[in-house]
């Protein structure tokens, strides 16, 4: 009884690397971030930074974040350097408002 379990414990693997070989083999590669490029906006909003605004898709950096008691159009950063008045500076990547 040993020989038929072996026998199809290794039926079963042979069949099983086959079919994950055949299922892998037209992938296509991965693509690194850093291959990617954004030659366009990404946008269509047409409001500005750090006017109110209800939905990412109406700003024209698509970020509408929750200020205080209202959502204001906000920018993407890396420093406070990057972030024009009124705001407040750098914080998790975008320019914080003082609202």
């Amino acid at each position: 009884m040993r020989k038929g379990f072996d026998t199809g414990i290794s039926s079963l693997l042979l069949g099983m690397a086959m079919m994950l070989a055949t299922a892998c083999g037209n992938d296509p590669l991965p693509v690194a971030d850093a291959d990617i490029r954004m030659d366009g906006p990404m946008c269509t909003g047409t409001i500005a930074f750090s006017e109110v605004c209800t939905a990412d898709a109406e700003c024209m950096s698509c970020r509408c974040v929750l200020f205080g008691h209202q959502k204001h159009c906000t920018l993407p950063c890396d420093g406070p350097e990057d972030c024009p008045a009124p705001s407040t500076g750098c914080v998790r990547n975008r320019c914080e408002l003082p609202f």
